[in-house]
Order: C-alpha cells, then sequence, then structure tokens
C-alpha cells in the first residue's frame, strides 16, 4: 500500500497515490474526475488499450430496486418514480461523475454542455464543438470565471473567435453541414380547462420582445433563435454573444442538418457508432466499418418496413439543406 499498490478489489492504493502525486496514471471511474478538477490537478483521460483484438473495458453500476409490492399499480407507481429519476439524471451525473443511462438525459444540455464547457473556458482546449452557449460561457469574466473572456481596446473578444464548422470540397462548391440537434416545445394538456391561456402564454414568452429579454437573464436557459436575435439584437444580448457569434451562427444555420428523426433513429445510429468506433481503434478499415453500417442499418429498414422507412425518409431528406439536397438528387429520387 504504501508504493500505491493496491489489493485486489480494494481501490484505495492507487487512488491514494495518484492523488498524493506519487503514480503517474490511475485506472478509475468518472466519478473522480470532478475530485481531480476541484484539486487543479492537471489531467489527462485516455481509452482502455486493447488487448488482443476486442477492444473492452470494466464498468459496473448502481441499481434500483423495487421492494415487493401487493398490486401491479404500486410497481407502476414506482417504476414511474424511477422513469423521471433516470430522466433527470443530468445535473446529479454532472455533481457526483455518474454518466446518465437514457438517452433523454444524456441529450439534456446540462450534461453536454457542461464538462467541455469549463475544460474549454480554463484554457485547456484549443478548439471546441459545442452549443451556442459555450460562446457564451467563455466569454462571461464574472459568472463562469471563464480565463479567456479577455476583451480588447475596441471591446471585441481578444481570446476567443467563432467559425463556421469545415466542409468539404466537391467540385468548385463547398458544401458545409452541421447538426441541428433539437427544439423545445411547448405542450398544452388536451384536459387543461384554459387551453387558449395556455396558448397566448406560449405566444407571448416566445415573441420578439419577451424572448429578447429573457435570454440574457443570468442563468437564463435559451440561446438566441429568432431573426431579431441574430439581426436586431438588443445591447444584452450582445453583450452575452460578443464579437460576431451572432453573424456567424446566422450564416451557420442554413447549414443545419436535423437529427434522424425516423423510427428505429437510435438503431440506425447506434450501428454507425459501432463501426465508427471500431474504425477508429484500428480493428476495422474505414471502409469495412462503413460496409458493416450500411449491412445493419439495411437489417433494420426490412425490419421495420422498408417502404414506410423509405417514405419518412425522403420526407426528412427535404428538410436538409439545399447544396446537400442537390448533392445527392433529392429532387430526382421516387419512391
Amino acid at each position: 500500500q504504501n508504493s500505491g499498490v493496491s489489493s485486489m478489489g480494494s481501490g484505495v492504493g492507487d487512488i491514494s497515490a495518484f492523488q498524493n502525486e506519487r503514480a503517474g496514471m490511475v485506472m478509475v471511474g468518472p466519478w473522480m474526475v470532478n475530485s481531480y478538477i476541484r484539486e487543479g490537478k492537471n489531467i489527462g483521460t485516455a481509452v482502455m488499450p486493447t488487448f488482443g483484438d476486442v477492444p473492452a473495458t470494466w464498468t459496473n453500476t448502481h441499481c434500483l430496486a423495487l421492494t415487493r409490492q401487493d398490486s401491479d399499480e404500486n410497481y407502476l407507481n414506482g417504476m414511474k418514480v424511477i422513469k423521471w429519476f433516470l430522466e433527470n439524471y443530468a445535473e446529479p451525473g454532472i455533481k457526483v461523475g455518474i454518466v446518465p443511462v437514457l438517452p433523454v438525459a444524456l441529450a439534456d444540455p446540462y450534461w453536454t454542455d457542461h464538462d467541455y464547457a469549463q475544460y474549454y473556458a480554463q484554457g485547456r482546449g484549443f478548439c471546441e464543438f459545442g452549443w451556442p452557449s459555450l460562446w457564451r460561457y467563455s466569454n462571461d469574466a464574472a459568472g463562469s470565471q471563464s480565463i479567456i473572456a479577455a476583451k480588447g481596446e475596441d471591446g471585441e473578444p481578444s481570446q476567443t473567435a467563432v467559425s463556421k464548422v469545415p466542409g468539404t470540397m466537391h467540385g468548385d462548391e463547398l458544401i458545409r453541414s452541421c447538426i441541428h440537434a433539437f427544439a423545445w416545445d411547448f405542450v398544452v394538456s388536451n384536459y387543461s380547462p384554459i387551453q387558449e391561456a395556455a396558448y397566448c402564454f406560449s405566444q407571448w414568452i416566445t415573441g420578439p420582445t419577451m424572448s429578447m429579454r429573457s435570454i440574457p437573464n443570468e442563468g437564463g436557459y435559451f440561446d438566441p433563435w429568432r431573426d431579431n436575435h441574430f439581426f436586431a439584437p438588443s445591447a444584452e444580448v450582445f453583450a452575452a454573444y460578443p464579437g460576431d457569434f451572432l453573424a456567424t451562427h446566422a450564416e451557420a444555420i442554413v447549414d443545419a442538418v436535423p437529427e434522424i428523426q425516423l423510427r428505429g433513429a437510435a438503431e440506425y445510429l447506434n450501428a454507425l457508432d459501432v463501426n465508427l468506433t471500431a474504425a477508429y481503434n484500428g480493428n476495422k478499415s474505414p471502409e469495412e466499418a462503413m460496409e458493416d453500417t450500411a449491412k445493419e442499418q439495411n437489417r433494420i429498414t426490412r425490419r421495420l418496413g422498408k417502404a414506410e422507412q423509405k417514405e419518412s425518409w425522403h420526407g426528412l431528406a427535404k428538410m436538409y439543406p439545399e447544396p446537400l439536397q442537390k448533392l445527392v438528387g433529392v429532387d430526382k429520387w421516387v419512391l
């Protein structure tokens, strides 16, 4: 233990050795990262090395258990509580360093914006692909205590810059595409006795005036999305998103590609993720990875019904940016 080598399963020796800077590397769970950051340690992370032909890593999880109940109704009520807890696990997950398991929690901006935003704002990242809120966070010296929020004599950001995503040349045309991940919706219940009032409130809070006022509030939840936010921002909105961010973001919106909003979307994306990871780790060539992705996605399509999936895909493709539609000839597709 004095040398930092722990007995099997205890984990104490290696963790304490790393904490005391007597070890240069340690294999731990993500729950330790917050402690290291709070202590100001200059740490890096890496994937587990591959031994043999198959990438693998150790993992474990906590379990939520229901005691024996007298009725199915009690079980269902208990499951509703567990479902709510897991769907809203992004914030506690960040704080304790445990990764959420449900896609809805993994997509929560509290999870997606948090770690890398801190890393970048601490000056430890050269470039980040992030939500618009990353720009606001990085240029907020007072609130987020960003160390890269300096401004020049002209009042413009001097340590950060924003750009559209890189593109690919197809002939003489540069084609760009960025992800339009999702949007928030206002939903009015069918059972509400005042549906009109709820609808009017939704219109009011998202209108040009109130939305302009709500965005720059300290701790505000939404980034700019209306035309007037980009092309006629208030002084407060511009102060929150300084420099040429708003103009650049407005230009980039036309390149945005929607998520795969089809039946089986998670399965299609998982097939791609698995094979991209295999190619990234050197277990498949890029060509093999794409061939295997296509085979798996074709199997998913056949199982879900090719005709229905094809019709849905045609509708979705018409929402893609015009340069991409033109590139692949969407207007010439037939059902």
